[in-house]
């Protein structure tokens, strides 16, 4: 929305930055800053420069976010990422994901680090490799993930070497009307029959899973909260986000409830994740915003945390007798 945008900047850059910065310095210093600038060509990641993590002030972030790659094929309907980055993936050399990690290191001694790619694991190749090398590297990380990663033992293991702590996984919903049409190919919803197998699997292997999880979906009926509840509390999540589907800008999702009439005319500012923004089908928008609330009480109060603690304290020692068994059989 650059027209939209325009009326609160001085200069608009549309599409990705790399290729069009240079240009833009350049007529800042020249005084002739243009009010729209675009970037049609998806950039050769390979080009992209290494962040200037020595500007950031240390005491300011828990965390320092890497970017490894862009672009994903999957094209969810209430997913804008595909839109800005396009539907092919692109990725940087290991070496440079190496070398920024390395500066991190370098500027923030006990920050952890972020993958910020939206599917950080899709490459089995490639994540095995860079996943082999930041074993030396001593750090502790998180990422986001799809819930096929479950699936793989092996990575699951290199990812505990080399320092995983969380993985957030956009898992969202239990129903298999909401997740059948969520993407074009059905992806989601073929996955629902493995996501309490594979939840638990990530977790024995000492990786917290973080599921995300969106309510407001057109098949959800007030039933959607209690079976998102029994569902987390069930499977022992190390944490949950979940959020009243919001039809972003330049999403299929928008696209679709304006042309049904659906869109509510809300201001930006109500574009929060839990707040509604579009008229549900099967449910009232206030039971929509305080079921979201009601079901944030049910997952998150002392009784579920201690017993999550206990689940999860029980797995940490079956890893570690196991490891002794095998120690002693070699």
């Amino acid at each position: 929305m650059p027209e939209e945008t325009i009326d609160h900047a001085d200069s608009v850059v549309i599409g990705e930055g790399e290729y069009v910065w240079p240009n833009i310095l350049s007529d800042i210093s020249k005084g002739r800053l243009k009010t729209l600038y675009e970037s049609k060509k998806a950039i050769d990641l390979r080009d992209s420069p290494t962040p200037r993590f020595d500007m950031l002030k240390p005491k300011k972030y828990s965390s320092i976010s890497i970017q490894t790659s862009r672009g994903c094929p999957h094209d969810c309907e209430y997913c804008s990422s595909s839109k800005i980055f396009g539907s092919k993936y692109r990725w940087k050399t290991v070496q440079q994901v190496l070398d920024e990690v390395k500066l991190v290191k370098k500027h923030f001694c006990d920050t952890q680090i972020f993958f910020s790619d939206d599917n950080f694991l899709v490459n089995k190749k490639y994540s095995t490799a860079l996943l082999e090398k930041l074993q030396d590297l001593k750090i502790h990380w998180y990422a986001q993930s799809d819930i096929a990663i479950g699936a793989d033992s092996e990575r699951l293991k290199l990812m505990k070497k080399s320092g995983c702590t969380n993985i957030f996984i956009g898992l969202e919903s239990v129903s298999p009307d909401g997740l059948r049409h969520i993407d074009r190919h059905g992806w989601k919803f073929k996955q629902l029959k493995h996501y309490s197998e594979f939840v638990q699997r990530i977790q024995y292997h000492g990786i917290g899973v973080i599921g995300a999880f969106m309510v407001g979906l057109d098949s959800d009926d007030p039933a959607i909260f209690e079976q998102i509840a029994e569902f987390v509390i069930k499977n022992h999540l190390m944490g949950a986000s979940i959020t009243i589907q919001t039809p972003l800008p330049g999403t299929r999702l928008r696209e679709r409830l304006e042309g049904e009439g659906r869109l509510l005319p809300t201001p930006w500012n109500n574009y929060t994740g839990y707040s509604a923004n579009h008229i549900p089908k099967k449910i009232s928008i206030k039971d929509l915003e305080n079921g979201l609330l009601h079901l944030y009480e049910k997952i998150y109060n002392e009784d579920v945390n201690l017993n999550k603690m206990k689940y999860l304290t029980e797995l940490a020692i079956d890893r570690r007798k196991k490891r002794k068994l095998l120690q002693m059989q070699v």
